[in-house]
Protein backbone atom coordinates (compact mmCIF):
# COMPACT_ATOMS: atom_id res chain seq x y z
CA UNK A 1 0.00 0.00 0.00
CA UNK A 2 1.37 3.46 -0.93
CA UNK A 3 0.46 6.89 0.37
CA UNK A 4 1.42 10.28 -0.96
CA UNK A 5 1.63 13.21 1.40
CA UNK A 6 1.91 16.87 0.55
CA UNK A 7 3.28 19.31 3.07
CA UNK A 8 2.09 22.89 2.79
CA UNK A 9 4.51 25.12 4.70
CA UNK A 10 5.39 28.76 4.69
CA UNK A 11 8.16 29.76 2.34
CA UNK A 12 11.49 29.80 4.15
CA UNK A 13 10.48 27.26 6.83
CA UNK A 14 13.65 26.16 8.67
CA UNK A 15 14.66 22.52 8.24
CA UNK A 16 17.42 20.22 9.55
CA UNK A 17 18.84 16.96 8.32
CA UNK A 18 18.17 13.90 10.46
CA UNK A 19 21.60 12.48 9.65
CA UNK A 20 24.24 15.15 8.86
CA UNK A 21 24.74 18.74 10.07
CA UNK A 22 22.85 20.36 7.17
CA UNK A 23 20.53 23.23 8.13
CA UNK A 24 18.53 25.15 5.57
CA UNK A 25 15.09 26.05 4.31
CA UNK A 26 12.26 23.98 2.88
CA UNK A 27 12.92 25.18 -0.68
CA UNK A 28 16.42 23.60 -0.61
CA UNK A 29 15.12 20.11 0.19
CA UNK A 30 15.00 17.33 -2.39
CA UNK A 31 11.66 15.63 -3.01
CA UNK A 32 11.07 12.34 -1.18
CA UNK A 33 10.38 9.74 -3.85
CA UNK A 34 10.10 6.76 -1.55
CA UNK A 35 10.67 6.02 2.15
CA UNK A 36 9.45 3.90 5.03
CA UNK A 37 8.09 5.76 8.06
CA UNK A 38 7.60 4.50 11.60
CA UNK A 39 4.29 5.45 13.24
CA UNK A 40 4.83 8.10 15.91
CA UNK A 41 8.02 9.48 14.36
CA UNK A 42 7.98 13.04 13.02
CA UNK A 43 6.99 13.46 9.37
CA UNK A 44 9.89 14.37 7.09
CA UNK A 45 9.73 17.56 5.03
CA UNK A 46 12.05 16.30 2.29
CA UNK A 47 15.51 14.87 1.68
CA UNK A 48 18.75 16.60 2.65
CA UNK A 49 20.48 18.13 -0.40
CA UNK A 50 23.90 17.08 1.02
CA UNK A 51 23.41 13.44 2.05
CA UNK A 52 19.85 12.61 0.88
CA UNK A 53 18.79 11.43 4.34
CA UNK A 54 15.37 12.51 5.55
CA UNK A 55 15.16 16.12 6.73
CA UNK A 56 12.62 17.59 9.13
CA UNK A 57 11.18 20.90 10.16
CA UNK A 58 13.43 22.57 12.73
CA UNK A 59 11.24 22.32 15.84
CA UNK A 60 13.67 24.45 17.86
CA UNK A 61 11.84 27.43 16.37
CA UNK A 62 8.45 25.93 17.19
CA UNK A 63 8.50 27.28 20.76
CA UNK A 64 8.61 31.08 20.52
CA UNK A 65 8.11 31.58 24.28
CA UNK A 66 11.36 29.83 25.22
CA UNK A 67 13.60 32.47 26.68
CA UNK A 68 10.61 34.65 27.51
CA UNK A 69 9.80 32.76 30.69
CA UNK A 70 11.45 34.01 33.89
CA UNK A 71 11.71 32.70 37.46
CA UNK A 72 9.75 34.30 40.31
CA UNK A 73 10.54 33.87 44.01
CA UNK A 74 7.11 33.55 45.69
CA UNK A 75 7.24 34.50 49.39
CA UNK A 76 4.84 35.13 52.25
CA UNK A 77 4.37 38.75 53.33
CA UNK A 78 5.60 37.45 56.72
CA UNK A 79 9.09 37.92 55.25
CA UNK A 80 8.48 41.70 55.26
CA UNK A 81 9.10 43.72 58.46
CA UNK A 82 5.68 45.40 58.16
CA UNK A 83 2.63 45.69 55.94
CA UNK A 84 4.11 48.83 54.39
CA UNK A 85 7.88 48.36 54.55
CA UNK A 86 10.57 50.76 53.39
CA UNK A 87 11.63 49.57 49.93
CA UNK A 88 14.52 52.01 49.52
CA UNK A 89 15.29 52.45 45.83
CA UNK A 90 13.94 49.03 44.79
CA UNK A 91 11.32 48.99 42.02
CA UNK A 92 8.11 47.76 43.61
CA UNK A 93 4.53 47.26 42.44
CA UNK A 94 1.79 46.87 45.04
CA UNK A 95 -1.21 44.61 44.50
CA UNK A 96 -4.24 43.73 46.59
CA UNK A 97 -2.51 41.00 48.61
CA UNK A 98 1.13 42.05 48.60
CA UNK A 99 3.96 43.37 46.46
CA UNK A 100 6.11 42.50 43.45
CA UNK A 101 9.77 43.54 43.67
CA UNK A 102 11.94 43.71 40.57
CA UNK A 103 15.34 42.05 41.00
CA UNK A 104 18.16 43.83 39.23
CA UNK A 105 19.15 41.44 36.40
CA UNK A 106 22.64 40.00 36.62
CA UNK A 107 23.05 41.08 40.24
CA UNK A 108 26.60 40.26 41.41
CA UNK A 109 27.10 38.76 44.88
CA UNK A 110 28.91 41.85 46.19
CA UNK A 111 26.10 44.08 44.88
CA UNK A 112 23.58 42.13 46.99
CA UNK A 113 25.46 43.18 50.13
CA UNK A 114 25.00 46.86 49.19
CA UNK A 115 21.23 46.67 48.65
CA UNK A 116 19.11 48.90 50.86
CA UNK A 117 17.06 48.34 52.87
CA UNK A 118 19.14 45.74 54.67
CA UNK A 119 16.16 43.45 55.42
CA UNK A 120 15.90 42.62 51.69
CA UNK A 121 19.47 41.26 51.39
CA UNK A 122 18.79 37.60 52.34
CA UNK A 123 15.80 37.63 49.98
CA UNK A 124 17.84 39.12 47.14
CA UNK A 125 20.61 36.55 47.75
CA UNK A 126 18.02 33.77 47.39
CA UNK A 127 16.52 35.40 44.28
CA UNK A 128 20.01 35.70 42.78
CA UNK A 129 20.80 32.05 43.60
CA UNK A 130 17.74 30.89 41.65
CA UNK A 131 18.10 33.45 38.83
CA UNK A 132 14.77 35.13 39.65
CA UNK A 133 13.63 38.27 37.85
CA UNK A 134 10.93 39.06 40.43
CA UNK A 135 10.18 38.53 44.11
CA UNK A 136 6.46 38.18 44.78
CA UNK A 137 5.30 38.83 48.34
CA UNK A 138 1.78 37.49 48.85
CA UNK A 139 -0.21 36.97 52.03
CA UNK A 140 -1.17 33.44 50.97
CA UNK A 141 2.31 32.33 49.85
CA UNK A 142 4.41 29.93 51.91
CA UNK A 143 7.00 30.92 54.50
CA UNK A 144 10.56 29.89 53.56
CA UNK A 145 12.38 28.43 56.58
CA UNK A 146 15.78 29.93 55.68
CA UNK A 147 14.53 33.53 55.60
CA UNK A 148 13.73 35.89 58.50
CA UNK A 149 10.07 36.21 59.51
CA UNK A 150 8.45 39.19 61.23
CA UNK A 151 5.24 39.28 63.26
CA UNK A 152 3.23 42.44 62.65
Amino acid sequence: MRYTAEIDLEEGAACVCGSCDWVGVMEDLVEIRDCVLTPGDPSPAGRCPDCEALAYLDDSEAHPVEGAIEHVLDLSTAHMPSGTPDWGKLRVAEHEYGFVVFVNGGLAEDEVEDIEPEWTRPIMRLAREYDCLLVHFDQSADVVDDLPVWKW
